[in-house]
């Protein structure tokens, strides 16, 4: 099993102005609608590994543990275990998820792509929406546009 852990804490984002960036936001949503995959007939096969992505945030500040952990569809075993600390600048905003923790998670799967491509997951679990969101938007659809590999919402 691949074990790798970042303990530095990374900075992730930018002073917002809410005001100016939501519309920005929902623009951007939109615009990867026509981009999302909904057809399961299209993910690569066979699937050789899974993902799940998450964040757990320091209770009060923007402190957080983002992880990615990868493992086997066959044997269900793990076969890497990636995190990252960091510092999230962005607050949390209702429907606007993907623009706070995205860049997390393109970070932890660039490491993991750096670190051991030969495991790339060709399925991605996170927790948050995907489609089931008020735009189609979510989480899990913006991450699967971004990072190019089927993301499923488990919220």
């Amino acid at each position: 099993c691949v074990n790798i852990e970042i303990k530095d804490f990374i900075e992730f984002g930018y002073e917002m102005n809410a005001d100016d960036l939501l519309p920005i936001w929902t623009q951007e949503q939109e615009n990867i609608v026509p981009s999302i995959i909904t057809d399961t007939d299209q993910i690569e096969q066979p699937i050789k590994y899974v993902a799940g992505l998450d964040i757990s945030f320091v209770k009060g500040n923007d402190k957080a543990v983002a992880s990615m952990v990868i493992f086997d569809y066959q044997t269900l075993n793990i076969v890497a275990k990636i995190s990252i600390n960091c510092n999230l600048k962005i607050p949390y905003i209702p429907n606007y998820l993907a623009f706070r923790e995205a860049p997390v998670f393109m970070k932890l799967l660039g490491i993991q792509k750096d670190q051991c491509p030969h495991l790339t997951p060709q399925v991605i679990l996170m927790d948050g929406n995907g489609v089931w969101h008020p735009r189609r938007a979510g989480i899990a659809s913006h991450f699967g546009v971004l990072s190019g590999i089927p993301c499923f919402g488990v919220s």
